[in-house]
């Protein structure tokens, strides 16, 4: 219980990173979050008002530690799994350590 096992492809072609960075990016402006790098993590910046964002509760300053149950790593993390209505954002509010769930809404 409590164990998260991340599993790394041994390589992976860059233009296939590259395209799913590109998809992650699309994600979050479409969601409308801004997000800087943390360590090991990823901190909103900023979130548009009535954004899907805003709708699912994500504020300013939440730490996003996983989306869709996969750690991001890097910003191709964010890119939603096909077919998705939805995207589940694990995130870490006020320096607390216990993951709350967001979920981002794919359809608005």
């Amino acid at each position: 219980a409590h164990v998260t096992l991340d599993a790394y492809p041994t390589s992976t072609p860059r233009a296939e990173l590259d395209a799913r960075a590109a998809e992650g990016a699309r994600f979050l402006e479409n969601a409308g979050l801004r997000l800087r790098d943390g360590e090991g993590s990823y901190v909103v910046e900023a979130v548009a008002p009535g954004s899907a964002a805003d709708r699912a509760g994500i504020v300013v300053d939440d730490v996003v530690v996983a989306a869709s149950g996969v750690r991001v790593t890097s910003r191709g993390d964010f890119a939603p799994p096909p077919s998705a209505l939805s995207v589940p954002l694990a995130v870490r509010r006020g320096g607390n350590e216990r993951e709350e769930t967001r979920v981002i809404d794919l359809e608005a």
